[in-house]
């Protein structure tokens, strides 16, 4: 059986030897294309490639020079670049043509260190120090900060412990019973608890999916921020408010954009590609910014309002007919939050857009006159932790006014159950203080001056007679 085995093997190598023996070389169709088959007739064809070097000529780079023997010829044939030669006129062409710090400033390097310098200031501060240097806060800054700060741990209300204990498996972390409010802290109606409750748990779900999904931030608004915000709107709240998209309003006019320290003013967009890099060589006074917050939430004016304000827009230039830092469809409404939504390791800070989109408002508000002291909030949401901040205004040298960026502050996440009650709990306080404080701050302030801008009104009016006394420009009998 060996003796067999062996003769079978040595029979099929023959074979295979002579198989290849057989076989001849093709030749690829791109060699053929290339070097086609020479015609016998025709002249002899020059050899392909380069031609063999002579080994008695070597060009400088291949010359060996002894170590020790001439020292001039190492450094002559030397890689390292010498102090003379195209190497150091290409450094000294860079050198001229170098950018200053202010032409390198694009999104991804202006830092809130470098808006402190230009005007208006932001600049970052912990609430102790501005308590220790302005020792007494205006009200509405120590109220609006002391109910953010101050609320109580157990934040989901008592009357759904029951729900939330029987029927745990549907919940990352179903609650202890020291994480919920009695009933008489409750900041809600009861009727409405088992609907918020369906929403919350939904939240802590998608926010789930999106972190595992990896989701964009436009489906982080619209499922977690946007369902959370849309649920509220229908409370009854003192007045109604609205829930707007703005990553596509820039702050205009360009009165309002801030100015850098070298003079020129940051130009904002909401294309990438409109401003870039080059265009900002062509013209140093071109600093590109893409830059506008996410969402916003602002007060639903009545129809006689809106109607008080577009007769008002007509007797001022066209470039200043808004009650806000934009021009945009969102120039009638009075935003009382800004949110800045980015995922984790964003390309741009969330910071430095929020402090930018304030500082808009901020001149948008000494422009006209308005009263500017009462508190910028905004929020911040990475993924699940959602940050709450406070911009103050503040008057620097030269009287200059200024804003100071408090936070940020925890706000709660979205990847606990219970932090996202905390999260409830702060946007109705938020919502409550725009509804109320910053809705008699509109009235009075934004309002008035329109009235103010009317003139008197016809005697046959009595509505508008009222307004009148009531405004700016009237007298009260």
């Amino acid at each position: 059986m060996e003796d067999q085995a062996t003769v079978n093997v040595a029979r099929w190598r023959n074979d295979v030897a002579q198989a290849l023996r057989a076989c001849k070389p093709r030749k690829s169709r791109m060699d053929e294309d290339y070097n086609p088959p020479r015609d016998p007739d025709g002249p002899t064809p020059k050899p392909r490639g380069r031609p063999p070097k002579d080994p008695s000529k070597h060009s400088d780079h291949t010359k060996r020079v002894p170590l020790n023997d001439n020292p001039e010829a190492l450094l002559k044939h030397s890689s390292l670049p010498s102090s003379s030669g195209k190497g150091s006129a290409r450094s000294r062409s860079r050198s001229r043509t170098a950018k200053t710090f202010e032409q390198r400033k694009t999104t991804a390097t202006i830092d809130l260190p470098y808006l402190g310098s230009c005007v208006p200031h932001v600049e970052r501060r912990s609430y102790e120090a501005v308590r220790a240097k302005y020792k007494q806060l205006p009200e509405p800054v120590a109220n609006l900060f002391s109910a953010l700060t101050n609320i109580p741990h157990s934040v989901i209300p008592e009357p759904l412990q029951e729900q939330y204990l029987n029927d745990p498996s549907a919940l990352i972390d179903p609650p202890h019973h020291r994480d919920f409010l009695p009933v008489e802290d409750t900041p809600y109606e009861l009727s409405r608890l088992p609907a918020l409750k369906i929403l919350v748990d939904q939240i802590v779900r998608e926010a789930s999916f999106n972190h595992r999904m990896d989701a964009i931030e436009r489906q982080w608004g619209g499922t977690v921020f946007g369902w959370l915000c849309g649920h509220l709107m229908s409370w009854p709240y003192d007045q109604p408010f609205r829930l707007l998209n703005i990553e596509q309003c820039s702050i205009e006019p360009s009165e309002l954009h801030t100015k850098m320290p070298n003079g020129t003013r940051l130009i904002y967009s909401t294309e990438v590609e409109s401003i870039t890099d080059s265009s900002a060589e062509e013209d140093s006074n071109l600093k590109g910014v893409k830059k506008m917050v996410d969402w916003c939430l602002a007060l639903a004016l009545g129809y006689k309002d809106e109607d008080i304000l577009e007769k008002a827009f007509t007797t001022i230039h066209a470039n200043e007919c808004s009650v806000n830092q934009s021009l945009s469809y969102i120039r009638r409404s009075p935003i009382f939050l800004d949110v800045e939504l980015k995922k984790k390791q964003p390309a741009t800070d969330p910071e430095v857009e929020l402090a930018i989109w304030a500082s808009g408002a901020l001149q948008k508000k000494v422009h006209h006159g308005w009263d500017p002291t009462l508190p910028m909030p905004a929020i911040t949401i990475e993924g699940h932790i959602w940050s709450w901040y406070m911009f103050i205004p503040k008057r620097g040298k030269s009287n200059a006014m200024g804003l100071l960026m408090l936070g940020p502050f925890s706000m709660g996440t979205t990847a606990s159950l219970v932090g996202a009650w905390k999260i409830v709990y702060r946007l109705n306080i938020l919502i409550k203080w725009g509804t109320t404080e910053y809705s008699k701050w509109f009235q009075d302030e934004v309002m008035g001056w329109a009235r103010g801008r009317m003139g008197p009104p016809d005697e046959g009016d009595s509505s508008m007679s009222e307004l009148w006394v009531k405004g700016m420009g009237g007298k009260d009998h």
